[in-house]
């Protein structure tokens, strides 16, 4: 609900507001009708005395909803063109279903003409499956994007995409991940059509190579947000032109395994003041120039860093690492396997930002890097330590005490209201045949040996353990069920809940 008020044309004062049981009036003192219209009755068009300018009418029906908004455009053409800014802002698409209806209603008639110049946000990704030559040929013809997203549109041929830059040049943001006809000539046609780009994703496109991404960061200055993830062909290359680039904040190279240069790696944050979100994983070697002959220079605006699976990360790396980005948020270690309790106490440094952390298949971790780490680092609300075979129940406790923590076992089930995801798998000392009955089914793909150490639970899955868990402690006393995790208080104010 909104309530203002506006100084009219005519000298009046105007009371505005979204409740329908008030309408607008001459003054905000004045005696309320005890029958109101609804807020149109204000702006109705058809009066003599015009009560607003265009101007406050448009800002107005930014506050209105989609319904009220369909009803609006119905009174007049000034109206009808009002509404059609907000309603045909942005056009995306929540399932295949929603397109096809989409198609049916507004493509194959040609009544999409009457809204192509309000369009600015058009996203397809999740119709992805049904976005191809005669589907994308309608969309083609909009001129006024500036957020264009083809996700995983595979079917979707070069030369259409390339009509669409043509005609767009005000684009600002653009996603082409997943699309395996995109080369080079995608990039240069950015170049020359699109100057006030500022975000591009281009991951997954095998066919780009250091030419086109060199050519971009060249002459596209405005650039601040890259990812060119699991792009085969890239090189050292491209890492260097990034490192000469200097005005990005965020960027994606994961699974590029060419690039290998850990001295133009070092060079890029030097230059790259901005940078906040790095994403590095599955890059070999890459992180070495961060020991400890690299300790002098700090990258504070570094929020996100993602390392997983680098194979080169050990605790020795983690030292520099943990110095040279004091305030990280969010860390990946996941599958970093020659991380150790050594790392993690590392790792504790961050303990004044440090909310995200990831150390998955790190297997030498144990409880006392486990307990250490949730000692110091109380602002953690996200912590993974799936597959981590040499943790205990004992570790499980530790993180279940974290003040904001969002994963655990049964005490932070029974605790922990916002729960959405648990994943215990690997850690066989945690398993027990109460927590496997409530996981959800193992995913396809997965080796016998793989099934047997599955464990991850869902919103749904978490709902039925825990009611299963309140309804076994109902029954008997808790510290026997819970091998101590909870305490008499806790589960008094528990039950109080539920209750």
């Amino acid at each position: 609900m909104f309530h203002f008020i506006v100084l009219t044309n005519t000298g009046e004062f105007v009371y505005i507001s979204r409740n329908p049981n008030l309408n607008f009036y001459p003054s905000p003192n004045a005696a309320i009708p005890t029958q109101t219209p609804s807020i149109m009755c204000l702006l109705r068009p058809n009066t003599n005395k015009k009560l607003l300018p265009d101007e406050v009418i448009f800002q107005l029906f930014s506050y209105l909803e989609i319904p009220e908004l369909l009803v609006c455009q119905r009174v007049c053409r000034k109206w009808l063109n009002f509404c059609s800014v907000y309603l045909w802002h942005k056009v995306a698409f929540a399932s295949e279903d929603s397109f096809k209806e989409f198609y049916r209603y507004y493509i194959k008639t040609g009544r999409l003409r009457l809204y192509e110049k309000w369009i600015r946000k058009l996203n397809l990704s999740h119709a992805s499956a049904y976005v191809f030559n005669a589907t994308i040929l309608p969309f083609s013809r909009l001129t006024n994007l500036v957020r264009l997203n083809l996700s995983n549109c595979a079917k979707v041929p070069e030369l259409k995409l390339i009509v669409m830059l043509h005609n767009n040049p005000g684009l600002i943001a653009l996603e082409l991940s997943s699309i395996p006809s995109i080369t080079n000539m995608t990039l240069f046609t950015v170049c020359t059509h699109c100057p006030s780009i500022k975000g591009l994703n281009v991951s997954n496109c095998p066919r780009i190579d250091d030419t086109g991404v060199v050519h971009l960061l060249q002459h596209c200055r405005g650039l601040r947000r890259l990812r060119i993830a699991d792009c085969h062909l890239l090189t050292n290359a491209t890492l260097e032109a990034i490192a000469t680039f200097g005005d990005l904040i965020e960027l994606d190279i994961s699974g590029c395994f060419n690039i290998e240069s850990a001295d133009l790696l070092y060079r890029l944050f030097e230059t790259n003041k901005q940078l906040r979100d790095v994403n590095f994983s599955r890059c070999s070697n890459v992180m070495s120039s961060f020991r400890l002959r690299h300790l002098n220079t700090a990258f504070p605006s570094v929020r996100y860093l993602n390392l997983s699976e680098s194979s080169d990360v050990d605790d020795e790396i983690l030292n520099g690492i943990t110095r040279s980005f004091p305030n990280l948020q969010s860390l990946y270690l996941a599958k970093c396997s020659r991380v150790t309790n050594i790392g993690v106490d590392y790792i504790t440094r961050l303990a004044p930002s440090l909310t995200f952390l990831h150390l998955a298949h790190c297997f030498d971790i144990t409880d006392d890097g486990v307990a250490e780490l949730t000692e110091k680092c109380q602002k953690l609300v996200y912590v993974d330590f799936g597959g981590c075979v040499q943790i205990t129940d004992n570790a499980v406790n530790a993180i279940s005490r974290l003040p904001k923590l969002q994963r655990g076992i049964q005490r932070l089930i029974l605790t922990r209201k916002n729960l959405t995801h648990l994943s215990v798998t690997g850690i066989t000392s945690v398993l027990n045949s109460d927590l496997t009955h409530f996981s959800r089914p193992v995913p396809r793909g997965m080796s016998p040996s793989q099934a047997k150490i599955f464990c991850a639970l869902l919103k749904e899955n978490i709902d039925a353990y825990r009611e299963y868990l309140e309804n076994c402690f109902k029954q008997q006393p808790p510290l026997n069920g819970l091998n101590g995790y909870i305490t008499e208080k806790e589960r008094l104010g528990m039950f109080r809940e539920t209750a």
